[in-house]
């Protein structure tokens, strides 16, 4: 149990709305943009950026306690699944400093700033959707998952005769 009792299986679905009000409010910053809205554009990117931060401290804490959460599917979809989570931790990775550069340059008024924002905005976005996917095909494997973590007897302890 973690503080505000809030349990470690909780913490995925948390994720996932950190991860769609990131798309959420990125979606309105672009409307808000395009229609020369700057200051309600601020306000989107910072609550975006707040939610991705949230997102990714509580990311880690869940996987410092959990660890890796295993895919159960099989056939096609395995392949779909692991195809969306590699495009998703490569961009991830990449994100991050882009995300940064881009507020640096907006908050210096830099003229490159839209020309990168339009980037970053692409690939944040589909890091976030992608997260909010990844939650929904994850989640029929976290509970067996959850429980094999709780059992006091080990999974191969189980099939001795």
């Amino acid at each position: 149990m973690l503080s505000w009792g809030i349990g470690v299986t909780t913490l995925p679905a948390i994720n996932a709305l950190f991860n769609a009000t990131s798309v959420l409010f990125l979606l309105l910053a672009f409307a808000f943009i395009r229609n020369r809205r700057v200051q309600w554009h601020k306000f989107s990117i910072l609550i975006a950026l707040g939610s991705s931060t949230l997102f990714l401290t509580s990311y880690l804490i869940y996987h410092f306690h959990v660890g890796h959460v295993p895919y159960g599917g099989f056939g096609w979809t395995r392949v779909v699944y692991f195809g969306v989570l590699l495009t998703h931790t490569l961009l991830a990775i990449g994100v991050l400093p882009l995300i940064g550069r881009t507020i640096f340059l907006a908050l210096n008024k830099d003229r490159r700033h839209p020309r990168l924002g339009r980037i970053t905005l692409v690939i944040w976005l589909y890091v976030s959707m992608t997260g909010v996917i990844i939650f929904f095909m994850l989640r029929p494997y976290a509970s067996s998952h959850f429980e094999q973590l709780q059992s006091p007897i080990s999974p191969e302890v189980t099939h001795v005769r």
